[in-house]
């Protein structure tokens, strides 16, 4: 299982996987080592939204993720 990305936010941290079709966002708390839920989004565009929305996110990393993303897309579509 490879993880793009984990951010921590106050009170949990978020790890995103590609998983080809779809990106799953898994939320663990800040002293646990289980999931507590996940979400999963369709495009980067919900990726994006979904991740900003959260308070105190943590932007800059947020958008470079996003970038990368969109240019692994693009490569792997020509």
């Amino acid at each position: 299982m490879k993880y793009e990305a984990w951010f921590q936010y106050p009170e949990m941290i978020i790890s995103i996987q590609d998983l080809g079709d779809k990106y799953r966002c898994s939320e663990f708390g800040l002293n646990e080592t289980s999931r507590r839920s996940f979400k999963d989004c369709d495009s980067n565009m919900e990726l994006k939204f979904f991740l900003l929305s959260i308070p105190n996110a943590p932007k800059k990393e947020i958008i470079t993720l996003i970038a990368k993303l969109q240019n692994k897309k693009s490569k792997a579509l020509k």
